[in-house]
Parts: C-alpha cells; structure tokens; sequence
C-alpha cells in the first residue's frame, strides 16, 4: 500500500510559502496516486462488512456440510444469519465516539486487526456457541472501520472531490459481493477431509468451509496492516489542536501525489473553526452524541438517519432474501414449467405445496426428516449473486461522472424513486430475468445511494463530530439492515407483495424528503 516516505524537508524560503485554511492546504496536495491508495484501503473496510454478511449464505448451505459438522438446527441457522447485524449495531455508535476522540487511524487498526484474528479463531472453534459467539464480535469489530473509513476518507477531499470518491468507496462491497462469490465456487466444493484432533469430537473433519472462513479474514487483516503506513486525518488534527502534525501529513500527500521535489505550497494552517478539543482523552458518549440532536444539527441528522434506512434496509432485505426467492421460482418452474408467473405467485403456489406436504407428513404420524449435508452447491446462486455485485460497481462507476453535475441531493433523490420503482415493479414481472434485472436496480442503486448520503452527512457536521454522525447513521442503516432482512423474511411467505409494496413506497417517500436536506453543506469546506 502507502511505503513511508520519510521526514519532508522543511521549506528552505519560508517566506514564499502560504498561511491557508484545511480545506486550501487539502485542495494544495491535488488529487493523485495517494488518494487512489487510500481508496482501496477505506473501500477495502466496507467490503470487509459485506464479506462477514454474504459469507454465511454459502456456509449455511447443506452442500457446505457446516451446519452438519457443528451440530445447529434450524433455531441456530437463524441466530447464525442475524448474529453478525446484532453485533454491528452494539458497535456502531460507541466505535464512532471512540474515532472521534481517540482519532481516525488507531481505530481502523486496532478493529480490523482484532476482526482478522477472530475471523482465524472462528474458522478452528469446534463448538457451534463459541462460533456463534465469534460471529458477534466479528460483527461487533466490523462495524468500527467500515463508518469510520468513510469519515477518513473525506477528510482527505474537499467539496469538489468529496462526493466522487464516496461513490468510488461504494463500488467495494458491490465488487467484494462478486469476490465472495468466486472465493466460495472455488474453494467450497474442494475435496478436503482433513482429520482434527480428538477434541473436536470422534470423526469430526476440517472441510472446506472452515478453509473459506479463514480466506475471508484476511482481507482485513491486510488492510489493517496497511493502516500502519497512512498519516492521521489532517482535519482532525488540526481540529485537535496538532496543526503541524496535519501539516506533516499534508505534506507526505503532497509528495505521493506531485513527487517529492515540487515544494508543498503550505507553510501554516489557520485555525480550525471547530474548536479546540482533546484528541488524547476519550469523551463521554453523551457530551458527543448530544451535540447532533441540538437545534443545528436536529433536522439533518434525522433525514440522514431516515434515507439511510430506507436505502439500507431495502438493499440487505432483498440481498438476504433474493437467493431464497429464485429457488422458489426454480422450484414452481419444475412444477409448472408452461406457466408464467410473478415472483410472489410462484412463492405463494410453493408455501401452499409445502403446506400440504406437511399436513401429510404429520397425518402419518412423521416426524421432521433430519438435516441433510452433502450434494453440490446450485450454481444460480453464485450466479445471481455475481450479477448484482456486478451491477453495483458498473452503476456506481456511472455515477461518480455524474454526480457533481446533477448534484448531491438531487441525485439522491433520484435514486431513492427509481429504486422504489423498481421494488414496486418486481411484484409484477412475470420472468425471471427481468426480476433479476429489477433487483438489480433497486440493490444497485440504494447502495449507490448510500454513498451519496454518507457524503452529504460528512458535510454537514464539523470535524469533532464527524465519525460520530457518521457512525450514528451508519447505526439507523444497520437498524434497517436487520429490521427489513427479518421484515422481509417474515412477510414472504404470507404478504409477500406487501413486502416489496412496503419497500418501495418507503424508498420513494425518502426520496421526496431528501429535498429537504441542504443542497451544501456547512461543513462542506
């Protein structure tokens, strides 16, 4: 990643040199091969939080012997599954106040390093408790760089470039999706059968899932490490009263993006409007919290947190479930193969088979069949998943030339109801291609929108409390991430049209409320 570059000479003819603001000494060092760096690394903490959600729809599967192999029924696959989302949100807010008093880079490290060493314990733990267990720290851990990177980011742009490079942030978990993906048609069907030792149990063997579990920590693991090589914040310094330390760090950017023989044109910060504030201690959560629901920030941090869980839950909800929905209508295909349908015709025809089923099963007087392990995993599930991981990099690459001329604001709004329209539409299309293409469309562009509104709340709230309402928004989408995943799952099999109803007109009321944020923000510079 970023190679150190070593101490920058100070400037021989201080004389010429400027005394600037942040945002001018920021707008100083360009925009260059440094920013491209710090990209990946940020991008890299949102795909780590994909990574540890989309992961375990393929461990769950039968074919992937886990649930098996630890012994968990249906009650365990279901903790299992929410677990993750559980642990997020008891991090989410306190990891936010932590970033914005401790500062940006120590928390990136220390969560994402501490995330990869749970991740490899987690892949060797015999007992499904302990597992489960794991899976909530690694949700708990997960939660504090993937807010925190986006406020980090940020304050390396000014306005002009802000927005873009959040959308360009924003591609990482759409691609990430694909990754995981690929990393499990790989690695699950291997022919692995390695014997553990005898506290594991009698028989029990190291399978390929447990060999995926351990690929997919070390993602983070690498990018915490790489943290060891960026500079802190520059705002934050400055707004912790460190404005040679933020000159330091400005000037190390400078020379990736410019080279080291071109002279940084800063010889001093003015300082900050924030206010001074020690970075050393770390503040009560609520003297840092308290501050977003005054009478400056009230308004905003409500429509923030609002659209964020529109966008979110929306995109989770049917990302969870989508797998589930077209095996369904795989299903009602080899049933009635001549019949075109709508995705909830085909669920509702489904529910009422297995209804029946299970009514004769139990007039037999049959138990349940045991759990099954074995057999292939479908490939339309990896299949459907690498589309939409497809779409949400080619839709948000399209929107980064776009945003600056349409604008923030109004390009979320616009997002908002076209993906409401396209949950809207998906109880009415009777292919499965276009059902495919509609999901599409409405994960792709609520992702897209996530961006966008993350961008807008960076430039809303002044450098102390940035992370913080980063962090408290990213909470009210986490909120929206398990709400519509459970929503959702609960009302498929009795009102599934009202599920995808409830998605979209939730989408499109946002989208007229976004007007009602600022079209610039006050911190935008």
């Amino acid at each position: 990643m970023v190679a150190p570059v070593g101490p920058v000479s100070e400037p021989q003819a201080a004389t010429k040199l400027k005394t600037v603001t942040i945002d001018e000494a920021i707008q100083a060092t360009g925009v260059g091969l440094y920013h491209w760096l710090l990209v990946v690394a940020t991008g890299m903490c949102s795909a780590s939080a994909v990574g540890e959600i989309v992961s375990m729809s393929y461990v769950l599967s039968p074919a992937a012997w886990m649930a098996c192999d630890l012994s968990m029924n249906l009650s365990d696959k279901v903790l299992l599954s929410s677990i993750v989302f559980i642990g997020m949100l008891m991090g989410t807010h306190l990891w936010g106040v932590t970033a914005d008093s401790w500062g940006r880079l120590p928390l990136l490290r220390l969560t994402l390093l501490l995330d990869a060493v749970v991740g490899v314990i987690s892949s060797l733990l015999p007992d499904k408790r302990l597992f489960i267990a794991a899976r909530f720290f690694n949700g708990f851990l997960v939660a504090g760089p993937t807010s925190t990177a986006m406020a980090y980011l940020g304050e390396f742009h000014t306005e002009k470039t802000r927005a873009k490079a959040m959308i360009i942030l924003g591609l990482f978990p759409g691609g990430w999706t694909l990754f995981v993906a690929m990393l499990a048609y790989l690695v699950l069907p291997l022919d692995i059968a390695w014997e553990l030792p005898s506290f594991y149990g009698e028989g029990a063997l190291y399978r390929p899932w447990r060999l995926y579990i351990l690929l997919n920590s070390m993602p983070a693991l690498l990018t915490g490490l790489s943290f060891l090589l960026f500079p802190e914040s520059p705002r934050f310094l400055v707004a912790t009263g460190r404005p040679q330390k933020a000159l330091d760090a400005l000037r190390t950017v400078h020379a990736f993006n410019k080279g080291r023989k071109k002279e940084f044109p800063v010889g001093a910060l003015v300082a900050s409007l924030d206010g001074p504030q020690s970075g050393g201690k770390l503040m009560a959560m609520w003297n840092q919290t308290a501050p977003l629901f005054g009478r400056e920030h009230l308004k905003n941090t409500a429509l923030v947190c609002a659209v964020l869980f529109a966008l979110v839950s929306s995109a989770n909800g049917l990302l969870v479930w989508m797998p589930e929905i077209f095996n369904r209508m795989a299903l009602f295909l080899v049933e009635q193969p001549d019949v075109e349908v709508t995705a909830c015709q085909a669920i509702d025809y489904m529910q009422e088979l297995r209804s029946n089923i299970t009514a004769a099963v139990s007039e037999a007087g049959q138990e349940s069949l045991p759990l099954q392990c074995g057999g292939e995993l479908p490939a339309s599930m990896f299949f459907n998943t690498g589309v939409i991981g497809v779409s949400n990099v080619a839709l948000g690459f399209l929107s980064s030339f776009f945003v600056n001329w349409m604008g923030k604001r109004n390009m979320l709004a616009g997002i908002l109801v076209l993906s409401g329209v396209c949950a809207l539409l998906l109880t009415v299309v009777p292919s499965s291609l276009a059902m495919l293409v509609l999901a599409c469309g409405t994960i792709s562009l609520s992702s897209t929108g996530v961006s966008i509104i993350v961008a807008l709340a960076c430039e809303n709230y002044p450098t102390t409390l940035r992370a913080t309402a980063v962090s408290l928004s990213m909470l009210a989408g986490r909120c929206g991430s398990m709400s519509g995943s459970l929503l959702f799952g609960a009302l498929l099999d009795t009102q599934c049209n009202s599920a995808f109803w409830g998605f979209g007109a939730l989408l499109a009321v946002c989208g007229v409320l976004s007007f009602l944020l600022p079209r610039r923000g006050k911190y935008a510079t």
